[in-house]
Formats: C-alpha cells, structure tokens, sequence
C-alpha cells in the first residue's frame, strides 16, 4: 500500500521508464523478472496498463536499479517503500547514511594527525579491539601452503621483492616476535597479478579472516565508514565537458595514509626470513600504513585527501577535491592555461600530503611536453584508460570492449 493523500492505494503495476537503447542496466532483466513473479505488471508506459493511475508506481532506474529490487507489494505505506530503497542503496548513494557513519567520519577528524610531512589516523573501531583473536596459527598455516605456491609459480621472488620495497619506504616496519597470546591480530595474505606497468604484483592482506567460525574478523570491528565514492556515471560524465582532459593517479596510495601506533599491532603477518627455506626463522611484520584490503580503508583514503585538500591554502581546493575518484585522479579544462594551473597546483599539493601524483595522460600536447620535462623517468603508458574505459588521447574519444550477453 502507498499513502495518496488520506487515501491508501494498493500498488499493483511498476513502469519503468525506458533507456536510451545505448545504455546497458546490468541485472535490469532479473530484476523485472522477479517483480513480475510477485505479481507486479511491467509496463513502459500507462497507458498500456488496463488499471487506475493511482495503482501505478512510475521508476527511474537512470541512477540504480537496486531501487526496484526488493520492491513488495504488500508493504504498508510509503515510508517503508523508502526505507527498503535506502537499505537498497547502502553504500551506492553517498547522501544516504549507514550506521556509525557519523561516528566513524567524527571520529577520523578527531583523531587524524599530520606529522613528518605525512597524514597518520586510527582504526574506526566498531567494537572493542581487545575483542579481536591474534589469528597466529591460521596466518602461519596459510604463509606455508603460500610459499610452496609462490615457489610453484615461480613469483617467489617477486612477492619478496614487495616486502622489501614496503619496508624500504616505511609502509611497515619488522616487529619482534611476541608470545601469540598477547593482544594483537596476524593477517593471512596472497598475491595478485596485475595487467600494470607499475604494479605487476600486488599482496593482498585477508582482513576478513577469522581464527573460527564465531570469532570476529578484523573487518568485524571496524566500521566501513561514509561512502565518499563519487557515482561512476557522474564522473566519465564530466570527463566529457571541456576541451582538454587529464588523468592521473596516486602512487601505492593507501599505502600513503600512515597508522598511529596504537593500532598498528592489529596489522601484523608473518614472512620467512629467506622464502627460498622453509625452515628459516619467521619474522614478524606489522603495518605503518593503512592496508588494502580492510572494510574502513577506501574512507580513510578519501577522508585524508578531502581533509588535506579542503583544508589547504590552495586556491584550486574544490576543484582539486572534486576531481578525485578514489585514488584516481581526472578532470577537463576549457583553456589550456587552467589546465597547467590544474596540474601543477595537483603536484603540489599532494606532494606535501606525501601522495604523490604519477602516470599523467593528456590530451593537450603542450602540457605531455611539461610532463616529461617535470618526471623525468615518464614513459607515456601503452595503454590508458579512464576508470575502465579505453581513453585514445590522439582522437579524444572513449571506448570499451563489447561483452556478449546471454539472455
């Protein structure tokens, strides 16, 4: 039932209003499928539905399909129906909270510090932290089985390479070992390979992994945070406004977001001492940065680079902040003077945020010279691509590969 005034009026028909044939909705079919075996009529328009107006519910699904999925018709007013879109839209639609959402968000400007020429911040605990089982032996079981793998694949000496990199730039830092009774909490990891110039392989660390079926997992007691993620669709949108376009992103960016030492025993794995022997000593790691891979990190990456930006003496702040797609960097000038302003006013402000920016692409062929006279190891990528689209910056045009659909 919906409330039309002091009247109540069942629902009986969803019309959908139709797409551009050029748009593909993702699910859309499965959706209308299931809303229909609920009893629903589908329609494209009214006038094709036999029934009263005030039994129809118009859709937009321009924006999210996940409005339509759940939909029941034996809801009891109009409240609920907006409820049960809100829960749907959860982490999709950045106006609409989820629980902790204020907490975690005041707790980040409570507590981020910027020291040595870099941003530090705490874990937004959800629960009590001394709640968290160490995770000891499951971490070390699963570093053996990883190492005969790695060993298999040959890419043992790539995922070493890694550690040592980590660990040269300060990303985490040895620890001595302890007994694995006391308070802290170890994460298996795995590797992943990457199509990347820059980042061929990447570790994983599994922050969802749980010492037993009722114990809580790392991501169990932190809180995800805000969503701060612009719509996807907004922004490739607003990549096509001006003339000139640039893309950048920013180098092992979560990694740039430091931990306080509070919580950095919360981040701890294991590794051999040389991988190439299985009975060499273990030694103990633990994060000094943010990892990838924990519920929370995605917010605390992008509350750091809207904090540093909002709160900067930059005169391009907001529109620095507003060109930031997670860890991607993107945007389009009218004049070919605001677009250099734009990039050399990026580098500079991230600089000191020690974020730097790397793999800059443009369109514009005055600014690629100022590009490679500023890095002077640049080496224009093989391939560029605009948050998963195919950008030729010869011709200005964006382009994806067809996928076929089975229906």
């Amino acid at each position: 039932m919906i409330k039309m005034g002091r009247r109540r009026k069942r629902v009986t028909a969803v019309v959908v209003e139709e797409l551009p044939h050029v748009i593909v909705v993702p699910g859309l079919s499965e959706v209308l499928r299931d809303l229909s075996s609920k009893g629903f009529q589908i329609a494209k328009s009214k006038e094709s539905l036999n029934i009263t107006p005030e039994s129809v519910l118009v859709m937009k699904i321009t924006d999210h399909i996940e409005q339509l999925q759940g939909l029941d018709p034996h809801l009891e007013d109009e409240s609920e129906l907006h409820k049960l879109w809100d829960l749907d839209s959860i982490g999709i639609d950045a106006t609409i909270p989820i629980p902790d959402d204020s907490v975690s968000y005041q707790a980040y400007l409570d507590t981020v510090k910027y020291e040595d020429g870099q941003y530090w911040i705490k874990l937004p605990w959800r629960m009590n932290k001394a709640d968290l089982p160490n995770n000891y032996y499951k971490a070390l079981g699963q570093m053996y089985s990883l190492i005969k793998e790695q060993k298999r694949k040959g890419q043992i000496e790539a995922y070493q390479k890694v550690f040592d990199e980590h660990a040269r730039l300060g990303f985490i830092e040895e620890v001595p070992m302890t007994n694995p009774t006391d308070q802290c909490h170890y994460l298996p990891h795995h590797g992943v390979l990457k199509d990347s110039e820059t980042t061929p392989l990447r570790i994983d660390f599994n922050s969802s992994s749980k010492s037993s079926s009722h114990a809580p997992s790392l991501n169990d007691c932190l809180m995800t945070g805000p969503t701060m993620t612009k719509k996807l669709y907004d922004v490739l949108l607003k990549f096509r406004i001006n003339k000139y376009a640039y893309t950048a992103d920013i180098s092992k960016a979560f990694l740039r977001v430091g931990l306080q030492e509070e919580d950095r025993d919360y981040t701890r794995f294991v590794w051999l001492s040389d991988p190439n022997d299985e009975t060499s000593p273990i030694k103990t790691y633990r994060f000094k940065s943010v990892l990838f891979g924990a519920t929370s990190s995605p917010f605390l990456l992008q509350a750091t680079i809207d904090y540093h930006l909002k709160t900067s003496d930059s005169p391009l702040k907001e529109v620095l902040a507003s060109n930031f797609y997670v860890d991607n960097f993107q945007g389009t000038a009218s004049e070919e003077w605001e677009l250099i302003n734009i990039y050399k006013e990026a580098n500079k402000q991230l600089k000191v945020a020690n974020m730097p920016l790397r793999q800059w692409t443009t369109n514009n062929p005055n600014l690629q010279c100022l590009i490679k006279e500023d890095f002077q190891d640049y080496i224009p990528p093989k391939k560029t691509s605009v948050l998963g689209l195919h950008w030729n910056t010869d011709t200005d045009t964006l382009s994806l590969k067809p996928t076929r659909f089975n229906y």
